[in-house]
């Protein structure tokens, strides 16, 4: 049982669904479409824990698990207490506690089906003991503990390894191409542009081509990065409008003012444009929603948006 600050939670279809995309399990909003044709769910130890058996010459694994069975989390209405248990807590009525189990041992590389649908919601969805996917840690999630476990669906892994594989071609497509598939440069730099390539204003379409794919291939994450921004359409668009007004020093953020301004020839503030009130996004994406609702703004920096180096 799933318990949500000493009380009783039953999972939604939206909780299922969480976990069947997790593990790879086909489904229709929560609901499994073929459920007889789902691989369990693998829990292992992280890698961490292996040692090398000197004697044996060979890789050792340990036994077993001991899984920590409680998380906080930090939701819309604060803190919420998340515990799994096997049966019910013991309630103290004089000091109005629960008291659960605290851990639960298990042998390595135990299986987990639908049918144990409460225990994979809780370590996939709510442990900060599990070991984080790398695609999370490239979407920005942060590890907040030593993984004690990890939770292993091949089958999931393969598909997402394929897909990636295929964005990944797809994109090399975009900028390398043939004629068929490949962006003209235009659409190529201003790409680059908006991904962050330093210099991509003034650079020559080999060189161009060539420092976005070794930007690619060098940073972690950087391939579904920028697979996630070929999908975000028009507002490439003004994202790129945004960087080439910059360049030409039309506009600037001023950091200890958290506002952006317009310039004078001179480089001086000739007028505030907006604020960056946002404390989790960066200044750009202020600007960009003041130049959504702003006619006059959008008006004036589309205007700016061709680059004229000095």
């Amino acid at each position: 049982m799933i318990y949500k600050n000493n009380e009783v939670y039953n999972l939604t279809d939206a909780d299922k669904k969480k976990v069947f995309d997790f593990l790879g399990w086909e489904n229709k909003n929560g609901k499994l479409t073929r459920p007889d044709k789902v691989r369990p769910a693998v829990i292992v130890h992280p890698e961490s824990y292996y040692t090398y058996d000197n004697v044996n010459k060979r890789i050792s694994k340990p036994a077993l698990f001991n899984l920590p069975l409680e998380a906080i989390d930090y939701g819309e209405q604060g803190s919420e207490k998340w515990n799994y248990a096997e049966k019910p807590p013991i309630y103290d009525g004089n000091n109005k506690t629960y008291t659960y189990v605290s851990h639960m041992a298990m042998k390595s590389n135990f299986l987990l089906t639908i049918a144990q649908i409460d225990l994979l919601f809780f370590l996939i969805t709510k442990s900060s003991f599990r070991e984080l996917t790398d695609s999370e840690i490239a979407s920005g999630m942060v590890q907040k503990n030593k993984p004690a476990f990890k939770v292993e669906n091949r089958e999931a892994e393969a598909m997402a390894k394929l897909q990636k594989d295929r964005n990944k071609t797809t994109i090399k497509n975009y900028i390398n191409g043939d004629a068929t598939v490949c962006w003209t440069i235009e659409k190529i730099r201003q790409n680059a542009i908006v991904f962050g390539l330093s210099g991509a204003l003034d650079m020559g379409p080999f060189e161009l081509k060539s420092a976005l794919l070794g930007k690619l291939e060098g940073e972690p994450g950087a391939w579904e990065r920028f697979w996630a921004q070929c999908s975000i359409g028009e507002e490439t668009d003004y994202r790129y409008m945004i960087e080439v007004a910059k360049a030409n020093k039309v506009l600037k953020y001023v950091e200890k003012d958290r506002k952006w301004y317009w310039l004078d020839d001179k480089g001086g503030k000739n007028g505030e444009i907006c604020s960056h009130t946002s404390l989790t996004s960066k200044p750009e994406d202020d600007l960009l929603n003041h130049m959504k609702n702003d006619d006059a703004t959008m008006l004036q920096i589309k205007s700016n948006s061709e680059y004229n180096p000095e």
